[in-house]
C-alpha cells in the first residue's frame, strides 16, 4: 500500500521517502504524495526509539528479498 502513494518524480525529493518511526508501542510507517497519504502501525520491540526516512525504492527492494513470515 505503501508503494502506491510514494511519489517516484517530484521535484520534492522527500516525497520519494517513506519515513519510519520507532516507538515503544512499534513502528509507524508514513509516506505521502501530498495529495494521498498513508499512515500504518506495526507492532515491534523497539529498544531505542526514533525517526528515519528511508528511499522507498531502496526499502521495497529489501523488503521483497525477505522470506515469508
Amino acid at each position: 500500500r505503501v508503494q502506491a502513494v510514494v511519489e517516484r518524480r517530484s521535484t520534492q525529493p522527500v516525497l520519494a521517502h517513506v519515513l519510519l518511526h520507532a516507538h515503544a508501542g512499534g513502528l509507524r510507517i508514513t509516506a505521502t504524495d501530498t495529495e494521498v497519504a498513508f499512515i500504518g502501525e506495526l507492532a515491534a520491540n523497539v529498544s531505542a526509539g526514533g525517526e528515519l526516512a528511508v528511499d522507498a525504492g531502496n526499502l521495497f527492494q529489501v523488503i521483497r528479498t525477505l522470506p515469508e513470515p
